[in-house]
């Protein structure tokens, strides 16, 4: 495919466990919570701060 190249997905990209946020501590916000089942809440307060593009 033309502008598509292929490569190792580790050697592309870093992994990293994120940070627990337990109920107590969610409120509902522009910011989801996602856990290995999928995004299931909100919060209102960022972790870290993403990448621009």
């Amino acid at each position: 495919m033309m502008g598509w190249s292929t490569g190792v997905l580790s050697d592309l990209v870093f992994f990293q466990r994120g940070f627990d946020i337990t109920k107590n501590e969610q409120r509902p916000g522009p910011y989801p919570v996602v856990s290995s089942s999928g995004a299931k809440a909100t919060t209102q307060n960022s972790r870290c701060k993403g990448l621009e593009w």
